[in-house]
C-alpha cells in the first residue's frame, strides 16, 4: 500500500504543472457537473412526482364529484362515458375505476380484463374524524412505479373513484433534462478547457520561461534575461530571479577580475622569481636575461620583448619575439627590434639603479594597449632587474673589497714582520753596536789614565746621544710622539721638515684651520694618509716638487697632495682586479672610507698625480682605529 502510495505520488509530482492543473480543472467540472445533474434530477424528480401527485388527486376527484349524477340514477354509460373520456385526455392515465360503497368495482376503464382485488385494497381514502380525504399511495407494477389517488365520492352515497398515473412523464421529463444538462456539461467542459487552457498558458509560460532561464543558468549563461513578465507572484519572482542573476552575473566579474589579478600576480611573480636569485657572476646575469626574456614573451602573451643592459663601456641585448628561443646580441642592429607594422604599441621601461643612473631599459611590443595591470607588473620588473644589476654590481664591489682587504690583511702581517726585522736590524746593527762600543769604551775607562778617561767619557756621551736618537727615530717610525703632544698640524710639519732633509725633492706645505678639536683616530689617518702619499712619491714619482695642502672648515678636514713626477693610469692601476703592488694606494682608500669620508686620485702618465682626500668631522665612524 505505501509503495502504491509513493508510486502515486512519484507519478503525480512527474507530471507537469499544466497537466496538472488541466486534470485538476477537468476533475472539478465534471465533480460539480455529475453533482448538478445529480442534485437537478432528484428536485425535477420530486417536483414532478408532486405534481403528478396533484394531477391524479385533482383527476380522481373532479371524476369523484362528476360521479354523484350518474351513481344516484345508476346510469352505468354515463360514468363509463366519463371514464373514457378522461382517459382519452391524458396519456399518463393508467387506469380509473369507480367503487361503489360496498368496495365493488362499478366500471373501470380497462377494456379487456378485470380489476384486481389486491389494486383494490392497495389504497383507501383517509378519514379525518367525519370527514373523508384523498389518499395518494405509490404502488410498484409490473409496468412501474404508478402513482394511486383515491378521492371519496358524495359521503352519503358512499363509492370511491381511483386513478392511478404512470411516472412516464417524469421519466421523459428527467431523460431531457439529463441530456440538457450533458449537453451544457459538454459545452462548460469545452469552455472551461479553453479558459483553463489560456489562463494555464498565463501561469505556465512565465514559470518555464523560468525553467528554461534556470537551464541556460546552469549551463553557465548568466547573460539571459527574461524582459516581459506578468506582475503578480510570478513576476515578483522572475523580478527577483533576474535580479539574483544581475548579482551573480556581477559576482562572476568579480570573480573572473578577482581570478585574472591572481593570474596576473602568479605571472608576475614567476617572473620576479626568474630575477630574485643571487646573481654573483656575470655569466649568471646572461643566463638570468637570456631566460627572463623568453618568459616575459611567453607569461604576459607579448609579440616581442627587448632588454637593453649598459654594462660598463658594452651594450648587451637580448630579445624574443612570439614563442621564438631568446638570442642574446652584442652587436644588435636597433632596426631589428623595431616594432612590425602589426605591433603598434611600443612600450619602454628604463632600468635605474638606486642613485637614479639608467643602466638600461625594457621594450615591448604589442598589438593592443596594455592595461594597467600589465604596466604596474612590467614596472615592477623593471625595478627589479634594476635591483638585480644592481645586487651583481655591489656584489662584485664586495667581492672586490673582501680581496682588497685580504690583501691588506696580507700587506699589514708583511709590513708587522718587516718592521720587526727593521727594528731588529737596527737594534743588532745601530743600537747593540753602540751599546757594545759603550762597553768597551767603559773598559778603557777603568784601565786609562785621567786624559784617556775624559777622551773616553766625551766618547760616550756621543754614543749615548746616538742611541737615544736611534731609539727616537724607531719610535718616530712606529708612531710619532709628537702627534700625540702637539697635535696633527706639528706632526705633519716635523714630517715634511724631515722628508726635504732626507730625499731632494722640493716640498711646500700648507695648513690653515684650527685642529684642535680632531679625535685621534681622524687626526692618525690623516698623518699616514701624507706619510703614504710622501712614501709612494719617494719610491715611484721620481718627482722634483710636491705640494701638500691641508684645511679645516669646522665641517670636514680636506687634503691635496700634488708632484710633478711621472704619473700613471689610473684605470690600470685602480680598476676591477687588486694588485699587490697597489695597496699602500688601496689602504688609502679603506682608511679614508673608515671615517665616512671621500678619496680621488687624478693621474695620467708623465703628468703628476694629485690626492684629494675629504672627511668629516662630525661622523659616527670617526672612533674607529685606523692608525
Amino acid at each position: 500500500m505505501k509503495k502504491l502510495k509513493q508510486r502515486l505520488i512519484d507519478f503525480l509530482s512527474s507530471v507537469s504543472i499544466e497537466l496538472k492543473i488541466y486534470g485538476m480543472v477537468l476533475i472539478v467540472v465534471l465533480m460539480v457537473t455529475v453533482i448538478s445533474l445529480i442534485v437537478v434530477r432528484i428536485s425535477i424528480s420530486n417536483t414532478l412526482t408532486m405534481q403528478i401527485e396533484d394531477r391524479a388527486k385533482s383527476i380522481s376527484s373532479d371524476i369523484a364529484s362528476r360521479s354523484v349524477d350518474p351513481l344516484l340514477t345508476h346510469n352505468i354509460f354515463a360514468l363509463q362515458s366519463l371514464i373514457n373520456d378522461t382517459m382519452n385526455s391524458y396519456e399518463d392515465i393508467e387506469y380509473i375505476f369507480v367503487l361503489n360503497k360496498d368496495g365493488e368495482v362499478v366500471v373501470h376503464s380497462k377494456e379487456k380484463g378485470f380489476i384486481s382485488q389486491d389494486l383494490v385494497k392497495a389504497n383507501q381514502v383517509k378519514s379525518e374524524g367525519s370527514m373523508l380525504e384523498t389518499s395518494s399511495k405509490k404502488l410498484s407494477t409490473d409496468k412501474g412505479v404508478i402513482l394511486d389517488s383515491a378521492s371519496p365520492i358524495f359521503p352519503d352515497l358512499g363509492g370511491t373513484v381511483r386513478a392511478g398515473l404512470t411516472e412516464q412523464s417524469l421519466e421523459e421529463a428527467l431523460m431531457k433534462v439529463t441530456n440538457q444538462m450533458i449537453f451544457t456539461m459538454i459545452g462548460v467542459m469545452l469552455l472551461s478547457g479553453i479558459i483553463v487552457f489560456g489562463l494555464t498558458r498565463i501561469l505556465t509560460i512565465p514559470i518555464s520561461n523560468l525553467v528554461h532561464l534556470t537551464n541556460k543558468v546552469y549551463s553557465g549563461n548568466l547573460t539571459e534575461r527574461i524582459r516581459t513578465y506578468p506582475k503578480d507572484e510570478i513576476g515578483k519572482l522572475t523580478a527577483s530571479f533576474n535580479k539574483m542573476l544581475d548579482s551573480l552575473q556581477k559576482s562572476e566579474r568579480d570573480k573572473e577580475v578577482y581570478i585574472e589579478k591572481i593570474k596576473n600576480r602568479n605571472k608576475e611573480l614567476t617572473l620576479l622569481n626568474s630575477l630574485s636569485q643571487n646573481l654573483k657572476e656575470h655569466v649568471q646575469l646572461e643566463e638570468t636575461l637570456q631566460s627572463f626574456v623568453q618568459q616575459l614573451v611567453h607569461e604576459l602573451d607579448l609579440k616581442s620583448a627587448f632588454i637593453e643592459i649598459d654594462w660598463k663601456e658594452t651594450k648587451e641585448r637580448y630579445f624574443n619575439h612570439s614563442s621564438s628561443c631568446a638570442i642574446r646580441c652584442t652587436h644588435l642592429n636597433s632596426d631589428l627590434y623595431t616594432c612590425s607594422r602589426s605591433e603598434k604599441e611600443v612600450y619602454a621601461f628604463p632600468l635605474k639603479t638606486g642613485k637614479g643612473n639608467d643602466i638600461g631599459k625594457i621594450i615591448i611590443c604589442s598589438t593592443s594597449r596594455l592595461d594597467e595591470t600589465f604596466l604596474k607588473i612590467l614596472t615592477s620588473l623593471a625595478s627589479q632587474l634594476s635591483v638585480s644589476i644592481e645586487n651583481l654590481e655591489l656584489w662584485k664591489e664586495v667581492k672586490k673589497k673582501e680581496e682588497i682587504r685580504l690583501m691588506l690583511l696580507e700587506k699589514i702581517i708583511h709590513v708587522q714582520e718587516d718592521e720587526r726585522k727593521r727594528i731588529a736590524r737596527e737594534l743588532h746593527d745601530e743600537t747593540s753596536h753602540s751599546l757594545s762600543s759603550m762597553l768597551v769604551e767603559l773598559k778603557l775607562l777603568e784601565e786609562g789614565d785621567e786624559r784617556q778617561k775624559q777622551r773616553t767619557i766625551e766618547t760616550l756621551r756621543s754614543l749615548v746621544r746616538q742611541t737615544i736618537e736611534e731609539v727616537h727615530h724607531m719610535a718616530w717610525q712606529l708612531r710619532p710622539s709628537i702627534l700625540d703632544k702637539f697635535g696633527l698640524k706639528v706632526a705633519i710639519e716635523r714630517y715634511v721638515e724631515e722628508f726635504r732633509k732626507s730625499t731632494n725633492i722640493d716640498a711646500d706645505l700648507v695648513i690653515n684651520g684650527s685642529f684642535k678639536s680632531l679625535n685621534p683616530g681622524l687626526e692618525t689617518a690623516i698623518f699616514r694618509l701624507v706619510q703614504e702619499s710622501l712614501t709612494n712619491i719617494t719610491k715611484y714619482a721620481k718627482a722634483e716638487n710636491v705640494s701638500i695642502i691641508v684645511l679645516s672648515s669646522g665641517q670636514q678636514v680636506s687634503v691635496v697632495i700634488e708632484d710633478d713626477g711621472v704619473g700613471f693610469d689610473t684605470q690600470s692601476v685602480l680598476g676591477n682586479d687588486p694588485s699587490k703592488e697597489h695597496l699602500g694606494l688601496l689602504g688609502m682608500h679603506e682608511r679614508i672610507a673608515l671615517l665616512n669620508g671621500t678619496l680621488h686620485i687624478e693621474s695620467a702618465i708623465g703628468e703628476g698625480t694629485t690626492i684629494l682626500a675629504k672627511v668629516p668631522l662630525l661622523t659616527d665612524r670617526s672612533e674607529v682605529n685606523v692608525s
